[in-house]
C-alpha cells in the first residue's frame, strides 16, 4: 500500500518526499495534507463532522510558512486547530494561528503555549463534568480517557 500523499510504495517507486531529499516539496501538497489530518484526527477523536472550509487568508498563511518541522509539524498544527475549535469560532482560531504562523519561522510548536492548552483542556473537562452531573466514571467515558487520568488532570487544575 502506498503512502497517502507521497505515493511511496513498498515495491520501490520513490515517493515525493524521498525524491526531494533536502529539496522542496510543492506547496500545493500543504492544503490537502491539512484536510487529511483533520479527517484522521476527527476519526481518532470519534467526531462525525470532518468537512472543513479554510479561509483564503488562512490557506495563504499555511502556504507561505516554511514548515521546517515538515509533515509532523503540520499534523501538530492541525491537532491544535481542532482542539481550539472545541471552544472558539473557526474565524478566531484561524486568525490566532495565522498570526502565529506569520510571527515565527521556527516551529509551530510555539504557536500555543502550555498555559493555553491547559486552559482548553480544563474547559473541556469542566463541560464534560457538567454534562455528566459530575460523575467521574461517566465523564471519563465521555472523554474517552481512563478514570485515573481524569482524576489526575482534575487534581492538577
Amino acid at each position: 500500500m502506498g503512502g497517502s500523499f507521497t505515493e511511496a510504495s513498498k515495491g520501490g517507486k520513490t515517493g515525493f518526499f524521498e525524491l526531494a531529499h533536502q529539496g522542496t516539496i510543492f506547496l500545493d501538497e500543504i492544503i490537502p495534507l491539512f484536510k487529511y489530518f483533520v479527517f484522521a484526527i476527527a476519526r481518532r477523536w470519534k467526531q462525525l463532522e470532518t468537512k472543513i472550509t479554510l479561509s483564503r487568508e488562512f490557506e495563504t498563511a499555511l502556504l507561505r510558512y516554511s514548515w521546517p518541522g515538515n509533515v509532523r509539524e503540520l499534523e501538530n498544527l492541525v491537532e491544535k486547530y481542532m482542539t481550539l475549535l472545541q471552544i472558539d469560532t473557526k474565524e478566531n482560531v484561524e486568525n490566532l494561528l495565522k498570526e502565529k504562523l506569520r510571527e515565527t519561522d521556527n516551529s509551530c510548536e510555539d504557536i500555543l503555549w502550555e498555559g493555553a492548552l491547559k486552559e482548553i483542556e480544563s474547559r473541556i473537562i469542566t463541560d464534560a463534568l457538567e454534562q455528566e452531573d459530575h460523575n467521574i466514571s461517566w465523564t471519563a467515558a465521555r472523554l474517552q480517557i481512563d478514570r485515573n487520568t481524569l482524576k489526575r488532570k482534575l487534581s492538577e487544575n
